[in-house]
């Protein structure tokens, strides 16, 4: 039976006033079979922050729904719909990763069965992607290549522009899909909700 040996560290804060070189001489006649750590304040300091730096960016990335990245089109599309609900009186809707993870295998659903229809029991197909919504609501589009054409095209249908007027909702997914060999081409999906 082989046993590991056993490894301690010995963990130094370097007093103030002396320099590194300094403590290193007096450490010196230390036995050398002991790991010695050396830490500066400042070097401590300097972890501390990187490491709180680390967090943020995860819980930012975890905050965006697993990898959920808008295209260009679709942060357009954004943009288009805040304007618009600021025009009108109505708050802003920020982007919600859960919904856009959602939107996303929407689009991506219809482009690839080349048909468009709304998700048959939206409550629940949110809460497989993790999203538990007070209230929720979706448009679907095919055909629209850009962010304005569809903006446009949902503007003037009463039902599509009445969720995207929709106060009581505060979040939104975006995406869209493209099959080249599907009759309409791009398939959009916005997903409303609130938590």
């Amino acid at each position: 039976m082989l046993i590991e040996p056993e490894l301690r560290t010995l963990m130094l804060v370097q007093p103030a006033g002396m320099n590194r070189r300094d403590l290193l001489r007096r450490l010196i006649p230390l036995p050398t079979a002991i790991c010695l750590a050396v830490f500066a304040e400042d070097d401590l300091v300097r972890a501390d922050k990187q490491q709180r730096k680390r967090r943020k960016r995860s819980k930012a990335k975890k905050s965006t729904g697993g990898g959920y990245a808008p295209d260009a089109e679709e942060q357009a599309f954004l943009g288009l719909i805040n304007v618009y609900r600021s025009q009108s009186g109505v708050g802003q809707v920020a982007l919600q990763g859960q919904l856009g993870v959602a939107a996303t295998r929407h689009s991506q659903a219809m482009a690839s069965q080349n048909s468009m229809y709304h998700s048959s029991n939206l409550a629940a197909f949110l809460m497989d992607v993790g999203y538990r919504g007070a209230t929720f609501g979706e448009n679907i589009a095919a055909g629209y290549g850009t962010a304005h054409q569809v903006f446009t095209a949902w503007v003037n249908s009463p039902t599509h522009n009445q969720n995207m007027l929709n106060g009581a909702f505060t979040e939104i997914g975006i995406a869209r899909a493209y099959n080249p060999a599907a009759s309409y081409g791009w398939f959009w999906t916005t997903e409303f909700g609130r938590r």
